[in-house]
This record gives structure tokens, sequence and C-alpha cells, in this order.
């Protein structure tokens, strides 16, 4: 370059999920906002190292980028620190203890369902989860992608049969609503009134 012509800024740069900032030049140790040919120099480049993707990506995921040194000097690369997070979201009356939000790739969450109060005489029960392969109405769950599930409950009602002519045979005691139940009355002799069967 010409003798007394201005040094333009370093350009931006990028290295993976870091953007590097321009700050200015190091000349013998010395850091400069900007440069004017002077004499011979040799000058290096220093960025400010800032994350890329800060947050949330969508779709469910996040990037957290911690940065090991805020300043880099050419050629030297920036290190950071990269995680990856899920969103992880279960409905009512489900929940994830600790809340709903991201957590790291890796983690183990705890679902789990709070079952809602059922009328007298019945019951809610767990049967299964939607988004969710979960058997039990608690599962501790390995974060490998963004969970949004829901649990399915099922309302099962006490049945109670009886007859005074033998006993009643293939009767659940619990059935779920809606279920159609055939029982059948085994017969044993009554003798009402005597003498009569």
């Amino acid at each position: 370059m010409a003798e007394g012509s201005e040094v333009p800024s370093p350009p931006p740069a990028a290295a993976g999920y870091v953007r590097l900032v321009p700050v200015g030049w190091e000349v013998e140790g010395r850091r400069y906002a900007s440069l004017r040919v002077e004499r011979p120099l040799v000058a290096r480049a220093v960025y400010r190292a800032a994350p890329a993707v800060p947050g949330p990506l969508g779709n469910g995921t996040a990037v957290e980028v911690k940065v090991a040194a805020e300043e880099v000097v050419w050629p030297q690369q920036p290190a950071a620190e990269v995680r990856r997070l899920y969103y992880v979201a279960v409905r009512e009356p489900g929940y994830v203890e600790g809340g709903p939000g991201y957590y790291p790739a890796g983690s183990v969450v705890r679902i789990g369902v709070k079952m809602p109060e059922a009328p007298p005489g019945c019951r809610y029960v767990f049967a299964g989860s939607v988004g969710l392969n979960a058997t039990g109405s608690e599962a501790e769950v390995v974060v490998a992608r963004p969970i949004s599930a829901s649990p399915r409950l099922v309302m099962q009602c006490r049945v109670s049969l009886a007859t005074r002519y033998g006993s009643v045979a293939d009767a659940p005691e619990w059935v779920n609503v809606g279920d159609v139940i055939e029982p059948r009355v085994e017969p044993e002799a009554v003798w009402s009134p005597f003498p009569l069967l």
C-alpha cells in the first residue's frame, strides 16, 4: 500500500456458530481501531467473537453457544462450546417436572400425569400418550428431539351386579365409559317361597 494510505477495517467473518465482528488491527502487540501506512508493518486482524445463532432456531430446537475467548487475533480460530436444546412440553393434565421449556440434548426429563377428579364411583386411568412412547403415567425420557405430548385418559366406572337367582359371571368390576358388557347369570336352586323351586 502507498505511504499515507488508510488501511480498511478487517472484513466480517464467521466460523461455525461463531460470528467474528471486526475490532481493528494489532501491530507489534498494540491495538489500533484504524491504521495509516507510514512505514512497513505487519498487522493482524482483531475480532470480537459472538454467537452467530443464539437461542431458538424454530421447530422446537435451540442452540446455546458459549464463546471461550471474547477476542480473536488472526489466524487464531475461535473456540466455542455449542449445545443443542430441544423444547419439551406436555398438555394438561400432564406435566414436565421443572416445567415446559428448552432442555439440553441427552438430558433426562421426568414426565407425568396428574389425574383429574372423577365423578363418584368412577376413576380416570392412563391409556397411553400421543407424541410420546410412554407405558405408564410417569416416565423418564431422554431428550433427543423436540417433545410435544398429551396424555390419553379413559374414564372407568365401577359396576356392581347382583341377583337372587345365582351368581353373576363375566362382569368386570371397572368398565370404560361407553363400553358394552355382557354379564351372565349362573343359576342356583332357590326355594322361595317353600316348597316352590
